[in-house]
């Protein structure tokens, strides 16, 4: 089966458009130079005059040229960049009817959207967080404080992913190291949960609601594949807990020092998690077909290239995000790029040595 990868539209013409646009303002440029000077010319002196108005203004020629040259790669990047979502819907719904999963354009959509998310969540299939409630007012607590209780229940409910994550790898055939690893990384969640509400408690000086302790996952992988192991893996894992590593360990440093020990532990075990991830992929990539390329590179080339900020903390002002160990929205912005370039160079490179 031939790769079907949008991989080099997105990284050389998506983005801006340069070399298009450069194109089109050079053919632009040559006809603004010939056509004056030859064919113009010969129709205006047939025409029974002299071309004196190309001799006034032939000074200005160098400025028209440039000027055609910066309309053309603006118009071109304008077009191109106008046209990414489109092409990577059509890439995503390809690969979908390959891999006969919808599930992969769900991945898709998340990954073009960088979702900032502490932990990696259950999820339905249509993308929706699967979390356990709590009990008390998000209303009567900071911005800051109400974004560490809600992180708190995105850990709580990353126990149930990895719980159900080592049963699937196991069910592929996985071996046992990867699930054991997941195992491990459930109970990192567990006391993920208790450490966001310990950290969200000690900036509000007093108890934030409890977490519902009956709550089970209720989401369900209904169609389950290499393919999706994969996917999930690259989208929430070798990107998603790499940028929260990345975020908590950048904002550890000014927090309140009986904070700044509980946010380092959180970062360290992300990392952890997104080797996991990485390890996962490169196992699905050599016991899966050319369906696991396919989806692996649909969803690279989704990647966005800025975070979606948690709207909690926006416009919440730097002295109180630092308080919390969390960082303004162009800090994340740098941090996710970073990340975000990583990540695809991981998977290239994993493409490349099984391709």
């Amino acid at each position: 089966m031939e790769r079907v990868s949008l991989d080099h539209v997105h990284s050389r013409l998506l983005p801006r458009g340069w070399g298009v646009g450069i194109l089109v303002g050079l053919v632009v440029s040559a006809v603004s130079v010939v056509v004056p000077d030859r064919g113009l010319l010969e129709v205006v002196n047939k025409a029974g005059t002299r071309g004196d108005y190309f001799e006034v203004f032939s000074p200005f020629w160098p400025g028209v040229v440039v000027g055609a040259l910066l309309v053309g790669v603006s118009v071109a990047g304008w077009l191109l960049q106008r046209s990414r979502p489109a092409v990577l819907a059509a890439g995503a719904a390809t690969a979908a009817t390959v891999t006969g999963g919808a599930w992969l354009s769900t991945l898709v959509h998340l990954a073009s959207q960088g979702s900032w998310i502490e932990g990696r969540p259950c999820r339905h299939d249509d993308g929706r967080l699967d979390l356990p409630a709590q009990s008390g007012a998000t209303a009567t607590l900071s911005p800051v404080v109400a974004y560490w209780r809600e992180a708190a229940r995105h850990e709580a409910s990353s126990v149930g992913t990895f719980e159900v994550l080592a049963d699937r790898l196991t069910s592929f055939g996985a071996n046992e190291d990867l699930a054991v690893r997941c195992w491990r990384a459930a109970d990192d969640e567990r006391r993920h949960a208790t450490l966001c509400t310990a950290i969200a408690e000690g900036l509000n000086g007093g108890p934030i609601g409890d977490l519902d302790a009956e709550w089970r996952p209720s989401s369900q992988v209904a169609e389950d594949s290499l393919e999706r192991l994969a996917t999930e893996a690259f989208v929430h894992g070798a990107i998603g807990e790499a940028f929260s590593a990345a975020i908590l360990r950048a904002g550890a440093g000014s927090a309140a020092p009986e904070l700044e020990v509980l946010i380092r532990s959180l970062a360290n075990d992300e990392d952890e998690h997104a080797e996991l991830a990485k390890d996962t992929i490169r196992w699905c990539l050599a016991r899966g077909d050319e369906r696991v390329h396919l989806a692996l590179s649909a969803a690279m080339d989704a990647v966005a290239e800025e975070p979606h900020y948690p709207s909690l903390l926006v416009g919440v002002v730097i002295d109180d995000l630092r308080v919390g160990g969390l960082l303004s929205e162009s800090e994340t912005v740098d941090l996710w790029r970073i990340v975000r370039q990583e990540s695809i160079n991981f998977l290239r490179s994993e493409l490349a040595k099984t391709s």
